[in-house]
């Protein structure tokens, strides 16, 4: 009901050494209230029901290696509140019904690296404020050596960096399925780097792939972009 699975007041939780952890609450499902959040070599399913709820949340930073991590909620599904987001080696398949799927805070990063492969879907519901809000938000976020999938419904970003979009070695595809929907791989005031890489991305909104502040630079890459708005943006 609107219980918490896994939890700690004023520490860090910490799933290793071939733990297989699933829990299903209302609420945050696993939950380092005041510390971080470490899983590695583990298997992990987190699914969380209530409206605000967030499946896998900590206080730090939020470090997923050499695991598997199936999780969705209704609220945002990954999250730090004052930490980044690390992804390395791993395969995470995330989903969120009414927010952002992979958010730390405010100032903070994600980080995709290693051969991780990532699917992140936002499915098309305003969150419990009234907003519509990205897929994958945050500072910078960096894609390294890994594939990265993300689909969103909602009527807003896909893969939104506030400071530097990079991404290098990798596959990433990215399809805003909304015609309201905005941009589906957008930087506010960084670059966006495409480097080594293969990119699908597609908005039935906006722009497919933007830089507001600077500039898009592709290099050795193979980049498919398309716009299928009817506003001629």
């Amino acid at each position: 009901n609107n219980g918490v699975g896994i939890q700690t007041t004023s520490g860090s939780v910490s799933l290793q050494n071939g733990a297989d952890v699933s829990c299903t609450c209302g609420k945050e499902s696993i939950y380092a209230f005041g510390g971080s959040l470490t899983i590695e070599n583990s298997s992990v399913h987190a699914t969380s029901t209530a409206a605000s709820s967030r499946a896998i949340a900590s206080s730090q930073d939020l470090d997923i290696t050499n695991s598997t991590v199936n999780c969705s909620s209704v609220g945002v599904t990954l999250y730090t509140s004052s930490g980044d987001i690390n992804i390395s080696g791993s395969t995470v398949n995330a989903s969120a019904e009414r927010d952002t799927v992979i958010a730390p805070g405010v100032g903070y990063n994600i980080y995709i690296t290693n051969n991780s492969n990532v699917t992140a879907e936002r499915g098309d519901q305003p969150n419990s404020n009234g907003y519509s809000t990205s897929a994958i938000e945050a500072d910078i976020i960096h894609i390294f050596d890994s594939s990265l999938s993300s689909v969103t419904y909602a009527d807003y970003l896909n893969i939104f960096a506030w400071d530097e979009l990079k991404i290098a070695n990798s596959t990433v595809k990215a399809y805003n399925n909304s015609d309201k929907g905005h941009i589906s791989i957008y930087c506010e005031s960084g670059p966006v780097s495409i480097e080594n890489s293969e990119v699908y991305s597609e908005s039935n909104g906006n722009y497919a792939i933007c830089s507001l502040q600077d500039k898009v630079t592709i290099s050795d890459s193979i980049v498919t972009a398309l716009s299928n708005s009817s506003t001629g943006w």
